[in-house]
């Protein structure tokens, strides 16, 4: 079998570019997200400013509940990807706020894959614009 210089360029370029697919298949993960709204009440417009994250609900009477958020990263995350996720999806929804269910969430199912989840309630806060 004679092997060529450029046979063994091809198979060093498809070999790199396998490489690369690989890396970001793994490196680059998945998110995924849900949205369980509570009640039948109208639905908002998407809210336009930063939506905040809390730790605890605010007075009672000062906020709608508008439904629970949770998001879900599969593979590996990077740092604020969770967050950026439910602020985006809760300010699709109307909700100027999330009131964390919690802290993130870690699981490994039986083959060793990661799934990061972080949950909360979906609020839109009564009063002057924050």
């Amino acid at each position: 079998m004679t092997v060529t210089v450029s046979s063994l360029r091809a198979r060093n370029l498809r070999l790199r570019l396998s490489a690369a697919v690989l890396t970001v298949t793994i490196l680059g993960g998945c998110a995924s997200s849900e949205f369980h709204p509570e009640g039948n009440g109208p639905v908002l417009p998407a809210y336009q400013g930063e939506v905040a994250l809390l730790g605890a609900f605010p007075k009672p009477g000062t906020y709608r509940n508008l439904g629970i958020v949770m998001v879900k990263v599969y593979g590996i995350s990077y740092p604020g990807s969770l967050e950026r996720k439910m602020r985006k999806v809760a300010a699709g929804r109307g909700a100027d706020a999330v009131v964390l269910q919690g802290k993130r969430q870690t699981r490994r199912d039986a083959e060793g894959h990661e799934t990061e989840i972080l949950a909360g309630w979906a609020i839109r806060r009564q009063g002057p614009p924050r």
